[in-house]
């Protein structure tokens, strides 16, 4: 697991990549078009929860911060 500030929100957002990555693994091994398939099905979605969750986070959060920081990083990638 990665190291956070400690805050729950970092810890929550660390739990939710943490989940996807399982997932991940999960496929490995899998032809191509299963693991496509797999990851429209599963990955996709919690993704793109993700995405929502930490562009609704990052706008309470000041821009100066290192999880705003974080957060900023994560979502310009």
């Amino acid at each position: 697991m990665a190291r956070t500030d400690g805050s729950a929100l970092a810890r929550g957002i660390v739990t939710r990549m943490d989940a996807i990555l399982a997932l991940e693994r999960e496929f490995r091994g899998k032809v191509p078009i299963e693991r496509l398939a797999c990851r429209q099905e599963y990955v996709a979605p919690m993704v793109a929860d993700l995405e929502r969750h930490l562009r609704a986070q990052y706008a309470k959060l000041s821009p100066e911060g290192d999880l705003a920081k974080a957060i900023n990083y994560m979502l310009s990638r």
